[in-house]
């Protein structure tokens, strides 16, 4: 089963075909209204990356994402400073090599994955209780 990222913002760094490239299964989100619908969806996600257009949208993005998934989060931001990095799991500039970052996400991912597993566990066992 391949791995699933969901990329909110522009993608104009090509991040979408690199992901593709290393085997990742990846959706596209523009709009904070698409990117609640892919996280609403029956499938599993496995990690969102933001890229940052401004610092609002970027920190809504992460909010959003919180209120419906334990996915790590990625952030690739443009502007220096003015960002509550707190809310990403991980935080990369624009400029970074795309093997660097392919490297730190896939090991984001496998690093949150018990926790991830144990979460959907429990949720799935309060929902089977009600």
């Amino acid at each position: 089963m391949a791995v699933r990222v969901i990329c909110f913002g522009r993608d104009d760094c090509y991040r979408v075909p690199v992901l593709q490239s290393a085997g990742y299964e990846v959706t596209g989100a523009e709009s904070l209204d698409s990117l609640a619908l892919d996280l609403q969806g029956n499938d599993r996600v496995d990690a969102v990356i933001v890229s940052e257009d401004d610092h609002r949208s970027a920190e809504n993005a992460a909010d959003l994402v919180r209120q419906h998934s334990t996915a790590p989060i990625i952030l690739f931001w443009r502007h220096n400073g003015g960002i509550d990095e707190s809310k990403f799991d991980l935080v990369c500039s624009s400029f970074v090599e795309p093997q660097v970052w392919l490297e730190r996400t896939a090991a984001l991912i496998l690093r949150k994955l018990p926790v991830r597993m144990e979460s959907e566990r429990l949720y799935s066992e309060m929902k089977a209780a009600r």
